[in-house]
Formats: structure tokens, C-alpha cells, sequence
């Protein structure tokens, strides 16, 4: 087992683990790899049968993953665990600041998805940050960044691609993190490739130019970053300033259309999208969330915005009314 250590701009992470059962977090840590130093968080990785969910934890959720498999989240006062049946278990216990996870042999792929975001939340959670499900970009000659928020399926990276194209720095396009005081929002964006559809491209075909002929099941692939830098501006995981917050609503059939929103409105749209509710009430890490979220819309300009059907006018549209 080897040790390395990951800068979340905010504490070190400290991973044990062999360099296989490593690599299907890399497409997220790699590029904020450092020196050692004292950590702030510590996961631990290890080959075995998962065990059984301690004594004295409440079922949270059993259902089917985005990812495949069954899976079990089970709550207690400071820990958390999920089950993926007879795969993998991953415990967080956040007062000794650790994750344990103990996989099955040739169940590797899923130490990648809901466990492996499990342990960043964690991580980045001691590290004073939070995890939100959100884009974010920075408008031409700003050194600031907005939000773009919304629920699955609304758009958010055909948005936040279009933006690009016309200008806009990228710093994410569905996985944001926040941290920061009151007065000092920051932002920045977790690496990893975006989800490209095959509608996206139909209404961007500039981007054929980096993608390629494999799609899975659901028509979606990933645009690997270095590629994408050959034709927009993709910042890399530094924090920057946090000056707004955009929630997209359906899609106009016209013009664009941005307008303020209500910070009561928007929050509740927020936590309806961010916030995991379980039958004993809202866990600890979405409480956290819903703070920060929470801070974000009372310290900054919030808007709603209804993309229209010219996306090649959205840059400079969104851009001039901010």
C-alpha cells in the first residue's frame, strides 16, 4: 500500500491504497496531487469481502445506482456508509476524519462513482468546502464566477458549452465546490471530463471536432479536458471569487431570457436538487450543503435564466446583462 497526498485548496487528503485500486479516483485527484504534508482527511483503500453496516445504524436509501448495482446508505450521528452489494463498502467516520473502503477483487469500477464522491464530499467537507451539483463559469474580462444550477437534464452543460464558445471561462460543468467566508465566496471546479449528449452536439457541431464515435447507453461521452482547451478557455481547480448565481428554467422557445430571481425561490430550488431527505429527516453533509448554498444566495446577484434557440447569441447575451 502506498500513501498520496491531494491538495483540496482548502486541507490535504491523504489516500492509502494500492495504485490500482488508486487510479479510478485519479480522473478526479490527479491534477491536485502534492507533497506530503499533514492532512486534514485521510482515505484508506483495501482489497476484501465488504463487511456488515455497524450496530446502531439507520437505513437511509436501498436502491439501484446511476451506475449499476444495489446499493444500502446507512446513517449514524458523524458517519455514514454505503453498501454496494457484496462489491465494495466505503465508511466515512468524519470526527477521526476518515473514509474506510473495502472492495471485492474485479469490482474496481465502482470505487469510482457514488463511494468514491462519497469520500471526496467528506474530505472536501473538512476541508471547509462543500460539493455542489452545479456548473460554473467565468464571464469575458471578469475575474468573478456565476453558478449555472438546475436539475439533471435541464442543460447545464450545453449551457456552460455555449458560453464557452462565446467567451467564457470554464471551471465546471455539473460538479462545483464552495467555500469560503460570508464576505469571500470562492468557487472552483472538480476535474473530471464533461458529459457531452448527442443532442448537445447537434446544436454545437463546433465540438465535433474533439469528440469521438463511441457513445454508451445514454448517448452521452466524456470531452477530455486537454482536448476541449483547443477551442475554450477550461481553468484549472483554483478558486476564484463567486459573484452570482444562475438557475435555469425550461428552455424558451424564443429570445433568452434572463431575469431576477427570488433568493427564497431560488434557495428552495437549490435544496430540492442538492439536499438528500431520508424517513428520520435531512443527513449532516446535506445540512452543510444547504448552509452553503444558502450563504451563496444571500451574498450574491441571483437570476433565472430561460435559454432561447440561438445558443451562438447566449454569450454575449448573458454576458451584457450581467
Amino acid at each position: 500500500m502506498t500513501e498520496s497526498w491531494f491538495d483540496l485548496r482548502g486541507g490535504l487528503l491523504r489516500v492509502n491504497a494500492e495504485a490500482e485500486l488508486l487510479a479510478p479516483l485519479l480522473i478526479y485527484l490527479e491534477p491536485l496531487r502534492c507533497s506530503p504534508g499533514p492532512a486534514c482527511f485521510e482515505l484508506s483503500i483495501d482489497w476484501g469481502v465488504p463487511e456488515e453496516a455497524p450496530a446502531g445504524m439507520t437505513l437511509a436509501f436501498r436502491g439501484e445506482l446511476p451506475e449499476g448495482g444495489t446499493a444500502a446508505l446507512w446513517l449514524a450521528s458523524g458517519r455514514r456508509r454505503l453498501d454496494v452489494e457484496g462489491r465494495l463498502s466505503a465508511e466515512v467516520d468524519e470526527r477521526a476524519g476518515q473514509t474506510r473502503m473495502r472492495v471485492a477483487p474485479g469490482c474496481e469500477r465502482w470505487i469510482r462513482a457514488s463511494a468514491g464522491m462519497l469520500c471526496l464530499d467528506a474530505a472536501l467537507r473538512a476541508a471547509g468546502q462543500i460539493l455542489a451539483h452545479a456548473a460554473a463559469v467565468i464571464p469575458p474580462g471578469r475575474a468573478e464566477a456565476i453558478l449555472l444550477c438546475g436539475p439533471s437534464g435541464r442543460g447545464k452543460t450545453t449551457t456552460t458549452l455555449a458560453l464557452a464558445l462565446g467567451g467564457f471561462a470554464v471551471l465546471t460543468d455539473d460538479a462545483s465546490i464552495l467555500g469560503g467566508a460570508d464576505e469571500a465566496l470562492r468557487v472552483w471546479g472538480l476535474p473530471r471530463p464533461m458529459k457531452l449528449h448527442r443532442n448537445s452536439l447537434a446544436l454545437l457541431p463546433v465540438l465535433r471536432a474533439v469528440t469521438g464515435s463511441t457513445w454508451n447507453e445514454d448517448d452521452e461521452q466524456g470531452l477530455q479536458v486537454d482536448a476541449l482547451r483547443s477551442l475554450i478557455d477550461v481553468r484549472g481547480p483554483e478558486p476564484v471569487p463567486l459573484a452570482g448565481v444562475v438557475w435555469l428554467g425550461e428552455r424558451s422557445a424564443g429570445p433568452h431570457l434572463l431575469r431576477p430571481a427570488g433568493r427564497a425561490d431560488l434557495l428552495a430550488w437549490l435544496a430540492a436538487d442538492n439536499v438528500q431527505r431520508a424517513p428520520q429527516g435531512v443527513a449532516e453533509d446535506s445540512i452543510a450543503r444547504f448552509n452553503a448554498l444558502a450563504r451563496a444566495v444571500a451574498a450574491c446577484r441571483v437570476y433565472e435564466l430561460q435559454v432561447g434557440t440561438d445558443l451562438s447569441s447566449l454569450a454575449e447575451t448573458l454576458a451584457r446583462a450581467l
